[in-house]
């Protein structure tokens, strides 16, 4: 993934994740996607990729991924996706956990 131009993702599934698109840009390869789902949330639109609606957006979007920056998509994926960002946020949500049981909300 890390030689290709940009990576396309279109989906009419209302996507919850879909990890094609991380791994796009933890490569460093914009992603062209569909402008919903959790795309709306990790697809920075004309800098990490493109958000498309239309036929003709996605067309204008495989003709722009050159102008974008393909280091500081790495940069953005690495500082948001990477296993020591998402492990360190499994850690924070396991001790939250922990708190549901004993005194849980209540305990000083």
């Amino acid at each position: 993934m890390s030689r290709a131009r940009a990576v396309f993702v279109p989906s009419l599934y209302l996507e919850p994740f879909g990890g094609v698109h991380v791994e796009a840009m933890l490569c460093g390869t914009p992603v062209i996607t569909t402008d919903w789902g959790a795309f709306s949330e990790t697809v920075q639109q004309g800098v990490t990729g493109f958000r498309c609606r239309s036929l003709r957006q996605f067309c204008d979007a495989a003709d722009a991924v050159d102008e974008l920056d393909y280091q500081a998509i790495r940069d953005y994926a690495v500082g948001r996706f990477s296993t020591d960002v998402v492990a360190a946020q499994y850690e924070d949500y396991f001790r939250r956990l922990e708190t549901l049981w004993g005194e849980g909300f209540y305990a000083l």
